[in-house]
């Protein structure tokens, strides 16, 4: 009788460390999103939001309002609302992304090609100028209904339908160095990030999302329609963003900046420390403290908002954040924008 009850005790003793070691839940984290609702229909996108220029959204030359790149809101045509993005021939909008080097992320948007048109984007690993850059995806869509994405310096074909909307979404896992691209759900294509297109090599690395109305290499005529933009941070959990070790410690650039009132900071330790990561005025005074504990080995990102917690009605202007653990410090400026 013991024995039976010792074993049925065991037995649940099992089950609850089976249960304590089941995988983690992942919650996406929203980086950016747009569904254009914010602008005015007629006036062109970078124009319409020049304070924010290089945080939402810029042109390929950076000059906003420029009559051959920035495309223009139009409110004839949504996936959902009222307003989306007509890009035409020649257009060139650039979506800035501020250069991650880890973390698993997604960019997606939903398009509309009307019949006898052509589209296309692509995501960039790095942009150093429009003249020197680094392609890590294209995708073509020409006048017969036919689709093409080369990355990882291969290709790989697909059909899709005119005169409807139609859902994009690229997955770049750059702790993995890996990518993947998901047309209408179904997945296109998976390669290695770093390989790039044509043959080429790019930087482990995620910069610009280019949407294009162009017609290399494709004939013309371009034109198309874009609505609900959205970028995510897929491996959030609770906190830690990456359970592999990294091999230094960083600092990465607050996203978005300016910001107003939140923004998110990543950072990545490469051994068990002590960390501080604190937020301080131009005059040096300290505003808040958004770490400080003893981390281990891996990568992190926490939020810092401008009206919370500590924090009460920040005005707007320019802050610093530091973090310091063990012999590594780092410092980087963020700016308020209300």
């Amino acid at each position: 009788m013991f024995t039976k009850f010792f074993l049925l005790c065991l037995s649940f003793v099992f089950i609850l460390l089976l249960s304590s070691f089941s995988p983690a839940q992942t919650d996406s984290l929203v980086l950016f999103s747009d569904d254009f609702e914010s602008y005015t229909a007629g006036g062109q996108i970078a124009c319409q939001d020049t304070i924010h220029i290089n945080v939402n959204w810029n042109t390929w030359n950076s000059i906003p309002c420029d009559l051959t790149e920035d495309p223009y809101v139009t409110n004839t045509n949504s996936y959902s609302g009222t307003n989306s993005v007509w890009i035409q021939q020649d257009n060139d909008l650039v979506k800035p992304i501020p250069n991650y080097t880890y973390g698993k992320y997604s960019i997606s948007f939903y398009m509309y090609i009307p019949t006898d048109y052509t589209a296309s984007w692509g995501q960039l690993a790095a942009f150093y100028n429009p003249d020197s850059t680094e392609w890590g995806f294209v995708a073509k869509f020409d006048p017969s209904g036919n689709g093409y994405i080369n990355g990882g310096g291969s290709g790989a074909p697909f059909s899709f339908s005119y005169d409807m909307w139609m859902h994009n979404e690229l997955i770049v896992d750059l702790n993995k160095d890996s990518a993947e691209y998901y047309f209408e759900g179904s997945l296109i294509h998976s390669w290695q990030w770093t390989l790039a297109i044509w043959g080429d090599t790019c930087a482990r690395q995620l910069s610009v999302t280019d949407i294009m109305g162009s017609d290399w290499p494709l004939p013309d005529p371009s034109q198309w329609y874009l609505d609900d933009f959205m970028l995510e941070r897929l491996d959030t959990i609770v906190g830690v963003k990456d359970f592999s070790v990294p091999t230094e410690f960083a600092l990465e650039q607050n996203y978005p900046n300016p910001f107003n009132p939140v923004t998110s900071i990543q950072y990545a330790v490469s051994s068990r420390q002590f960390v501080s990561l604190k937020v301080y005025d131009v005059l040096g005074n300290e505003i808040a403290t958004l770490v400080s504990e003893e981390k281990s080995a891996g990568t992190y990102e926490v939020t810092f908002s401008s009206h919370s917690g500590e924090v009460r009605n920040l005005p707007s202007g320019i802050y610093f954040y530091r973090l310091k653990a063990g012999n590594f410090v780092e410092t980087k400026k963020m700016i308020l924008l209300k």
